[in-house]
C-alpha cells in the first residue's frame, strides 16, 4: 500500500505546484480551474499506467477487481453508485452550509504564494458550467482518470496484489482522492472523500465502469447546482 500512496501523493503534489504555478500568474489564474481537470487525468493516467507495468496489475483486475462480473452486478453498481452519489452529494450540501455559515471565504497560500480562494474557484467554475459541453468534457477527461487510478488501480488492483483489507484500501483511497479538492474549501475535501467512499464501494459491486458512471452523475449534479445558481442571479 505504501508504493500506492507514494503515487497518490505525487498526483497531489503535481496538483498542487501546477495550481500555484497557474494561480501566481494573473493571466492563468482565472483559467487555472479548465486547466487543472486536465493535470489531473494526466497525472492519474501516468502514474496508474506505471503501476500496471511495475506491480504486475492486469488490466482486467484494475477495472473489475478479483471477484467474477456477474450481470447483477453490472446493474447493482451503477444503480447503487447513483444513489450513493446523491447521498454523497447532499452531505457535501450540508457541510458547506454548516461550515460557511459565520465564515468568510479567505484567500489560500501554498509555499507562501497565494493561490486561488474558494469564492474564486466557485465562480470559474460556475462559468464553466455555462458552456455543457465543455463541463461534459472537463467531466469526462478529469472522472476517467480518477477512477482509473482510485478506484481502479488503487482500490481494486491494490487488494488483489498487496496486502490489507478491504476496508483499509477503500478508506484510504477516499482520502487520497478527497486532498487533491483542496482548492474549493474544507468542506469540499470532506465531501470528495465521502464521495470517495461511495465510488469506492460502487467499483467493489460493479468495476471501474459502474464508478464512472456514478461519478459522471455526480458531476451532472454539480452541473445543475451551478446552472441554478446562475438562474436566480440573472
Amino acid at each position: 500500500m505504501r508504493t500506492l500512496i507514494s503515487g497518490a501523493l505525487a498526483i497531489s503534489m503535481a496538483m498542487a505546484l501546477a495550481g500555484v504555478g497557474l494561480t501566481a500568474m494573473p493571466a492563468w489564474r482565472l483559467r487555472a480551474v479548465e486547466i487543472m481537470p486536465v493535470i489531473l487525468a494526466v497525472a492519474s493516467f501516468a502514474v496508474g499506467g506505471y503501476f500496471l507495468v511495475t506491480q504486475d496489475l492486469s488490466v482486467g483486475v484494475a477495472f473489475w477487481g478479483i471477484v467474477d462480473v456477474h450481470w447483477l452486478g453490472l446493474l447493482a453498481g451503477p444503480v447503487t453508485g447513483i444513489l450513493l452519489a446523491i447521498a454523497a452529494f447532499w452531505l457535501e450540501a450540508q457541510i458547506t452550509r454548516r461550515w460557511y455559515r459565520n465564515r468568510a471565504g479567505h484567500d489560500m497560500y501554498f509555499l507562501y504564494v497565494p493561490v486561488a480562494g474558494r469564492s474564486e474557484t466557485m465562480t470559474a467554475v460556475a462559468g464553466i458550467a455555462q458552456r455543457g459541453r465543455y463541463f461534459a468534457v472537463l467531466s469526462l477527461l478529469s472522472a476517467s482518470g480518477e477512477e482509473f487510478f482510485y478506484r481502479g488501480v488503487f482500490l481494486l488492483g491494490g487488494t488483489a496484489v498487496a496486502h490489507g483489507t478491504v476496508a483499509a484500501f477503500l478508506l484510504v483511497q477516499a482520502f487520497l482522492y478527497g486532498i487533491n479538492h483542496v482548492a474549493f474549501g474544507v468542506p469540499a475535501v470532506a465531501g470528495k472523500c465521502l464521495l470517495g467512499v461511495s465510488l469506492g464501494v460502487t467499483a467493489l459491486l460493479g468495476g471501474v465502469p459502474a464508478s464512472l458512471i456514478a461519478h459522471l452523475f455526480y458531476q451532472v449534479l454539480v452541473l445543475r447546482q451551478f446552472r441554478g445558481k446562475e438562474r436566480v442571479h440573472s
